[in-house]
């Protein structure tokens, strides 16, 4: 009678010890990728998150009014607040009474009457007596002024109106009038981890004024969130200046599962005065 053939005990345990070897060998062949690929992903969110303002931003500064830009920190707040500017014309004779450009604005329609916008010239940047455009008198037209443009007796000219004439105190040295839309803040909110662009409200001398979102949304703002995670904001607004691009500085730190990311950049205002 010939026996059942089989495996002895000693054989299956030798067998199942290798079996498991060589699946934990593969299990950690394929766990170490598939490891990195989520850290990876994570960080790649991470570094979205903490540079997602940053475009918006670097565009808008670009084309701020020059020595425009300041920043003031409200404990969990950092905002950072400058005017924008439209578009800018060379001026002929006095900026203040009806006067004629040399060129033309490009930025709006012509012709063009309204009363939602500002002209400025010569900014000389936050606190200057005269010159400070956050203070509409010295460097910027009144709130409400009506504004009229319209082609003039040569081509490539252009008539302009303010109405009532603004008073402004000194010369752009580059004879340099720029239309104005009005105030733009980025604000860091750094107890919710956020960073939201505000336009469309009302001007305010006094920056604290306009420093926390319930200050921004009350003055008539309309919100943008840009970027979400962001546990740091760190913003500086270089000094103003007649003949240079004020710079502004901004650092962005932000965190997520223990990872850390930081972006940083320094962004020059492309007008001068």
């Amino acid at each position: 009678m010939r026996r059942a053939a089989g495996f002895t005990l000693v054989e299956l345990v030798v067998s199942i010890t290798l079996a498991a070897i060589v699946l934990g060998f593969a299990g950690m062949l394929i766990t170490a990728p598939l490891q990195h690929y989520d850290l990876q992903s994570r960080r790649a969110e991470l570094a979205d998150s903490a540079g997602a303002a940053l475009p918006q931003l670097q565009g808008d500064l670009r084309g701020a009014l020059p020595n425009s830009a300041r920043v003031r920190r409200n404990g969990s707040f950092v905002a950072l607040e400058f005017l924008a500017a439209v578009d800018w014309v060379r001026y002929q004779g006095s900026p203040g009474a009806p006067f004629t450009t040399s060129g033309t604005f490009r930025g709006i329609p012509v012709p063009f009457t309204g009363t939602g916008l500002f002209l400025s010239v010569n900014n000389r940047g936050t606190g200057i007596p005269g010159g400070d455009a956050w203070t509409p008198g010295g460097s910027l037209s009144a709130v409400g002024s009506s504004i009229n443009i319209v082609a003039a007796a040569l081509p490539g000219e252009q008539r302009v109106t303010v109405t009532p004439a603004p008073a402004f105190t000194a010369d752009s040295p580059r004879r340099r009038a720029y239309l104005v839309s009005g105030p733009v803040t980025f604000l860091c909110n750094e107890a919710a981890g956020t960073v939201s662009r505000y336009t469309g409200y009302s001007l305010a001398s006094a920056h604290s004024a306009r420093d926390t979102h319930a200050e921004l949304v009350a003055a008539g703002a309309s919100v943008r969130l840009l970027a979400q995670d962001i546990t740091g904001c760190s913003f500086t607004a270089g000094a103003a200046s007649q003949w240079a691009s004020q710079v502004v500085s901004v650092r962005f730190t932000a965190s997520r599962a223990g990872d850390l990311f930081e972006v940083a950049d320094q962004i020059a205002l492309e007008n001068l005065p």
